[in-house]
Parts: structure tokens; C-alpha cells; sequence
């Protein structure tokens, strides 16, 4: 669509024969791939441990989804992921470009002033979602299946969501960090840091089946998705050292500190009226 008005607007195509200059995309593109492809094992124990939850219950009988599988992870993934995908992309995506050309220029304080401000700003949306998903996580969870499920399958999902939840804010810096390694088309570091993360998701996952029932491995497999990505968020935090002058680490803190300050007493009054309305069974520590 866009071929028309490019070459009105003077552009003209000129194709440039062999592989020169795809040297740098390439290695980018084969880390990205292998970071990518890394990630999917910490993936795939979790899938397997969902099926096996659910094949526990099924030996065991009971109430019908009252144990959460594969379905029920998601859709508990899907509710996680709306405050990244409406919220958290859009603006990353607009900070990327200063990102990028501030890194080119190599004005690494103009770098360290931009991730700061990203994360910072992701911030003020990802801690009170966090809290709005912990508390209204069951509730939630019978407006996303219109009560279709029964009690017991959404009181599953709630508990899978609540878990999930914990691990917002985490993902919005991971992401925010993901953006300046790629400012610097540092795609190897990225892939690195992956492996960790990656390790926290299956090995955690994993030990889960030996010290919980099936009814809660799946929420168990949410909270070391959600410890991952603080894993991540970290070490590639502080790993961004060796090319930034500073990391205005204490802005950040305290920021996340003032936001989780203003959002606990909003999910202690959300709590309180659930409990005022009897709607809170399912939540993760009843």
C-alpha cells in the first residue's frame, strides 16, 4: 500500500544485489531467535505440567475444572498480558526510536535519561494493574467467562491470574531494558540473560508437582513466571552498566516505591468491599 505514495513523495527504488549489509541484521536475528527459542523451554514445562494437572484431576475426579490446565493458563496469560499489550508496548515503542538515536550517537547519558523515564512512566500503570488484577482476579475471571465455566473453574483461573499478576511490573521493566539492548543492537547479552530466566520458569515449574497439589500447580508455574522476569529485569538492568554512565537506579526505586505506597491502600479498600459483598472466594489466600 504504501509503494504508491513512497515514490510520489520522491523515493526510488534502487535494488542492491547480494547480502552487503545484512551482515549486522543477521547476527541480530540469530540471537533474537536463540534468545526466543530458549525461552520456549521454560514454555513447554509449563504446558506439560498444566496437562498433567488436569489428567491428575481427571484420575481423581472431583469438580469439574476445579484443577487449572493448559485452557485455563491461557486464558490467565491472556488477562496478564492486556496492561503490556494496550499500556506498556505503545509507549516502549515511542521511547525506542530516542532510544536508538541516542545510542547511535553514543550519548549515553541521553540513553540512561530515556530508560529512566520509560520505566519510570510504565510504572505508574503496570503497579496499580497489578493490584486491580490481584484483587478483582476472580471476579474477573467470571466476567471473561460469563460464569460459563462454573465457580470452581473460574475460582482456578482467578488464582492462576493472581500469580500471573505479581509479575506486571517485572515484565514492563524487562521490557523497557529489552529496548535499550536493542538500541544497541546488543542481541547476544539479551539471549544470555534469557537462559536464566528460562531456568527459573521450568526448574521451578517443575519442582512445584513435588510440593503442591495439582490444584495449584499451575498458579505455581504463574509465580516463577512472574520471578523470571524480575530475574530478567534485573540482570539486564544492572547489566546495562558497562555502557551507561549511571542507571538513576534510586529514581526508580523510589518511584515503584511511591507507586506500590498509593496502590496498597486501593487494593485494601478493593478487598474490603469484596469481602463487605462476600465476593471474595478464590482469592489466593483465602
Amino acid at each position: 500500500i504504501l509503494v504508491v505514495p513512497l515514490w510520489r513523495a520522491g523515493f526510488r527504488y534502487r535494488p542492491a544485489w547480494g547480502l552487503k549489509g545484512l551482515g549486522g541484521a543477521s547476527r541480530m536475528a540469530t540471537w533474537t531467535f536463540a534468545a526466543l527459542a530458549v525461552g520456549q523451554l521454560g514454555l513447554v514445562a509449563v504446558s506439560q505440567v498444566a496437562a498433567a494437572a488436569q489428567h491428575a484431576a481427571d484420575q481423581r475426579g472431583g469438580v469439574e475444572g476445579a484443577v487449572a490446565g493448559n485452557l485455563i493458563y491461557a486464558t490467565a496469560f491472556m488477562i496478564f498480558m492486556l496492561p503490556q499489550s494496550l499500556v506498556v508496548v505503545s509507549l516502549l515503542t515511542a521511547v525506542f526510536t530516542r532510544l536508538s538515536t541516542k545510542a547511535a550517537a553514543k550519548d549515553g547519558a541521553g540513553v540512561r535519561d530515556d530508560l529512566s523515564l520509560a520505566i519510570r512512566t510504565v510504572g505508574v500503570f503496570t503497579v496499580p494493574a497489578t493490584v486491580l488484577l490481584m484483587v478483582l482476579s476472580v471476579p474477573l475471571a467470571r466476567v471473561i467467562t460469563l460464569g460459563g465455566q462454573g465457580a470452581a473453574a473460574d475460582e482456578a483461573l482467578g488464582r492462576v491470574v493472581w500469580t500471573l499478576a505479581l509479575g506486571i511490573p517485572a515484565l514492563a521493566m524487562w521490557s523497557a531494558v529489552q529496548r535499550a539492548y536493542y538500541a544497541y543492537e546488543d542481541t547476544r547479552s539479551l539471549f544470555w540473560i534469557q537462559v536464566p530466566m528460562a531456568v527459573v520458569v521450568a526448574a521451578g515449574t517443575l519442582s512445584s508437582v513435588l510440593w503442591l497439589g495439582p490444584e495449584l500447580w499451575v498458579a505455581a508455574a504463574g509465580a516463577w513466571i512472574s520471578i523470571s522476569y524480575a530475574v530478567g529485569a534485573l540482570i539486564g538492568y544492572l547489566g546495562l552498566r558497562r555502557r551507561l554512565p549511571s542507571l538513576d537506579g534510586s529514581r526508580v526505586l523510589l518511584t515503584h516505591l511511591r507507586l506500590v505506597m498509593a496502590a496498597v491502600p486501593m487494593g485494601a479498600v478493593g478487598i474490603g468491599a469484596m469481602l463487605l459483598w462476600g465476593a471474595d472466594r478464590g482469592l489466593l489466600v483465602s
